[in-house]
């Protein structure tokens, strides 16, 4: 996947996407000190269609029989909901909130399927919550998902994604005061291929196994992460932690918070816990917007609490 930016026309100071701002005014309840400016618009190109509910035409198309698997149905929970099905089974349910598929024998996970989360971020924005407290998020919204033509459903697509489908509840007008409300994204097609890619031109025998190592280059910095940890780096070392993880993620903002004396977003960033930082006021319009869309057209979201009651003191 990737985030590329469109700009009418070019900044004088070069291709930065975001300006510092004296104020921006959002309904939170802490001014941003930075903004994505006018001018930029987002777009993300995948090279195979989003797992999840966006996905699952093609997945039944590709089968040998594509004829629903029989559903032996999900026991509801304890509030009378039905919990999300794993991975890519259950043809016959459609709309639903999805796990990220993974192997029959690997350990459940709470992460929800990339169809999911990208329709949260029509909602929420691109930003995550810790770049959230530092940048507006008026202008962080997707203008487009960009598609291969071989990859692309448009009944799934419109139903996963469009207003039209299983967000018709959320609202997409602002309402007095929130920041965040339904942007939905376009989502359009191209012929052109990521080289590195699935060859879909192989038979439907070949297998691939996703690879354990990932490149990351921004800003002049590369690592190469193994199993999500910095290559040539102990997973018990705190060294091993990438630049994108929450741990320090978490440490670039609080030095920026600092640098720049902000105190409402320093006092947030100050928080003993991730947990306790994750549920500070300052994200309360975020929070509420998120569980707004769950309760509205996303019902079955598990919330992962897991692995938060950990500090930056930690070590």
């Amino acid at each position: 996947m990737a985030i590329v930016s469109s700009t009418s026309s070019v900044p004088d100071d070069g291709l930065l996407l975001v300006e510092r701002t004296t104020a921006v005014s959002t309904g939170e309840t802490v001014v941003h000190p930075f903004r994505i400016r006018p001018q930029i618009k987002l777009y993300m190109y995948c090279s195979e269609c989003p797992c999840g509910d966006a996905s699952m035409e093609l997945v039944m198309s590709r089968q040998a029989d594509a004829t629903p698997w029989p559903s032996t149905g999900s026991a509801p929970s304890d509030d009378g909901t039905v919990q999300p099905m794993l991975g890519r089974g259950h043809f016959d349910q459609l709309g639903i909130v999805r796990r990220k598929p993974s192997r029959p024998d690997a350990p459940m996970t709470m992460s929800k399927s990339c169809s999911d989360k990208l329709a949260m971020k029509q909602v929420t924005s691109i930003l995550c919550s810790l770049t959230s407290l530092l940048i507006a998020p008026d202008n962080a919204y997707l203008a487009a998902l960009i598609l291969p033509r071989d990859e692309y459903s448009e009944t799934a697509c419109r139903r996963a994604f469009g207003p039209s489908g299983r967000l018709a509840k959320s609202s997409s007008t602002p309402e007095s005061g929130p920041a965040h409300y339904l942007r939905p994204f376009d989502v359009r097609t191209t012929d052109l291929r990521f080289p590195f890619g699935r060859d879909t031109s192989q038979s439907d025998e070949t297998r691939y196994k996703p690879s354990n190592i990932a490149a990351v280059h921004f800003n002049g910095t590369t690592e190469v992460i193994v199993n999500g940890v910095l290559q040539g780096r102990k997973h018990t070392d705190l060294r091993c932690a990438s630049a994108l993880s929450r741990r320090r993620m978490w440490e670039c903002a609080k030095s920026t918070a600092e640098t720049l004396e902000m105190p409402d977003i320093s006092k947030a960033l100050a928080s003993t816990t991730y947990k306790d930082l994750k549920g500070h006021g300052c994200l309360r319009t975020r929070e509420a917007a998120k569980q707004r869309l769950i309760g509205e057209s996303l019902q079955g979201w598990i919330r992962n609490d897991e692995d938060r009651a950990w500090s930056l003191s930690d070590g």
